[in-house]
């Protein structure tokens, strides 16, 4: 009997010292277990931080000038000696700025970004009014002010007295005055070459193509991932009611009309004439063969821009390139005119400010702010009793109160430096 019950607790002990291994294993097992996944866990971690550190990194040395589209417009790049991870980067136009897409892979991780950029202008010389030399003398007049570096013909101006207005100021430049050339500086030749190529040539293989009326609802975004939605029309009032944002363009055949009740985001606009109604707000990039026209107390929020471009394809030479912006409307973003002989002109109306850069080959009329840059041949006022050419009554020029974190385009010649606008999706 005691033989037996030696027996069986030498077996309670063996079974008990089995059923301990066996939990310690498992304890040891999941113990190593965890620490397995935590170390997968942790390395992920860090690769995917890596990878969000190197898309920055490339991204930040495209801003302060590197040269990654040399070639093409894809690139590849290690940032890093001892770093096998590749950074992939893509650019194109989008109007007058430029998406750059930066993104970087290892295993299933990855990290991307899409970002509209334009140019540092505050990089290159601050130029508040450039006016080409014809032989005649800027006449300034009332409470004009031209503040910032002014290049003038025979690098000076005059006071003037017209419509019973002296010049109010002892300083005729709050700023550098210098000697303009006989001719106006050429734009970029790149600056307006993708919406020409669209207002030339039409679409490319890479756009899809929808008719305003065969959109299912009157509400569409477009992300900047995807392919180019272009809406065509024809009717002037199509748009009337629409929401329209990111990736679209709107691509009309005859006038174009935007009325208040259209929201548009991020969109561009292109036709032959392009008319926008009282007291719309939104963001868009319009560009015209003929003429565009602001009607008062619109809003056109940043990064916008109006452009009326000579085709030499379509143009009849007995045209004029107009934009007219009327009184108590704000614009942040650009005005030009590219014009290759005919004439031009611009008119920005009384209490109306324009935040950014204008060129125009020919003639500007100022009655209220442009806080920028203006280059232009000449100037221009109307009122009820006269004409008068190279005066400015009561205008106001000012770069220098632009704001540090505007952002330009290439208006005359490629600026390395760059600046983001906003990340797209």
């Amino acid at each position: 009997m005691k033989l037996l019950m030696i027996k069986r607790l030498k077996g309670g002990i063996l079974y008990y010292s089995l059923l301990v291994i066996i939990l310690s294993s498992s304890v040891a097992g999941l113990i190593l277990l965890s620490s397995y996944f935590e170390n997968r866990i942790l390395m992920g971690a860090m690769h995917q931080e890596a990878l969000e550190r190197d898309t920055r990194s490339a991204l930040n040395l495209y801003l302060v000038g590197e040269d990654f589209f040399r070639l093409s417009d894809t690139a590849s790049t290690t940032l890093y000696a001892n770093n096998s991870n590749r950074v992939l980067l893509s650019k194109k136009r989008w109007g007058l700025y430029t998406i750059i897409s930066v993104s970087s892979h290892w295993k299933n991780k990855s990290d991307f970004l899409l970002g509209l950029t334009g140019s540092d202008i505050f990089s290159a010389e601050p130029v508040a009014l450039y006016m080409q030399d014809d032989g005649r003398v800027l006449s300034l007049s009332g409470n004009t002010i031209l503040k910032g570096t002014c290049y003038l013909p025979g690098k000076t101006a005059r006071p003037s007295a017209i419509e019973g207005q002296q010049y109010n100021y002892k300083d005729l430049v709050f700023g550098t005055i210098k000697q303009s050339a006989k001719t106006l500086p050429a734009l970029d030749s790149e600056l307006l070459e993708s919406p020409l190529r669209y207002l030339n040539e039409g679409t490319s293989d890479t756009d899809s193509i929808i008719r305003v009326e065969a959109l299912d609802s009157q509400s569409l975004g477009n992300s900047f991932s995807s392919r180019t939605i272009i809406i065509k029309t024809d009717s002037i009032g199509d748009l009337n009611g629409y929401s329209l944002k990111g990736n679209v363009i709107i691509w009309a055949t005859g006038k174009l009309i935007i009325e208040k009740t259209t929201n548009l985001e991020d969109v561009i606009l292109l036709a032959p004439k392009i008319l926008v109604k009282s007291g719309f707000t939104g963001t868009f990039q319009a560009f015209a063969l003929q003429s565009i026209s602001l009607e008062k107390d619109c809003d056109l929020k940043f990064p916008s821009q109006l452009c009326v471009v000579q085709s030499e394809a379509q143009y009849d030479p007995g045209d004029s390139l107009i934009i007219s912006i009327e009184s108590g409307t704000k614009l942040s973003g650009g005005v030009i005119i590219k014009s290759a002989g005919l004439t031009s002109f611009i008119k920005i109306a009384e209490e109306t400010t324009l935040y950014g850069q204008v060129y125009c080959p020919g003639i500007v009329e100022i009655h209220g702010n442009i806080i920028g840059s203006v280059y232009c041949k000449t100037f221009y006022i109307k009122t009820l009793r006269a004409r008068y050419y190279n005066h400015l009554l009561n205008a106001r020029i000012d770069f220098p109160d632009l704001s540090r974190h505007f952002v330009g385009v290439d208006l005359l010649k490629t600026i390395k430096e760059k600046k983001l606008i906003k990340w797209l999706d």
